[in-house]
């Protein structure tokens, strides 16, 4: 009955490689007694490189955790999205956790 729920996420990353990420997520739902939804997604992706993040995480117990993510996005008509998502848990009790996420 007259509920109205907006919610805007913006998020914008820039690396010195000239890499530009910026999303727009836009939901809108609007309810009187009949029910409205209304979405909007923006996506845009501009890369002139291809973005390596890597981080190493090492704790007083000895547990390393290591996670490589790695997006590359080429267009020139077509578009060509190629991502790799890397993690690797290693513990001191021998416990090796290993996935590949292509």
């Amino acid at each position: 009955h007259g509920t109205t729920h907006s919610s805007t996420h913006e998020t914008t990353h820039t690396s010195t490689h000239g890499t530009t990420h910026s999303s727009t997520h836009e939901t809108t739902h609007t309810s009187t007694h009949g029910t409205t939804h209304s979405s909007t997604h923006e996506t845009t992706h501009t890369s002139t490189h291809a973005t390596t993040h890597e981080t190493t995480h090492p704790s007083i117990h000895g547990t390393t955790h290591s996670s490589t993510h790695e997006t590359t996005h080429t267009s020139t008509h077509g578009t060509t999205h190629s991502s790799t998502h890397e993690t690797t848990h290693t513990s001191t009790h021998g416990t090796t956790h290993s996935s590949t996420h292509e």
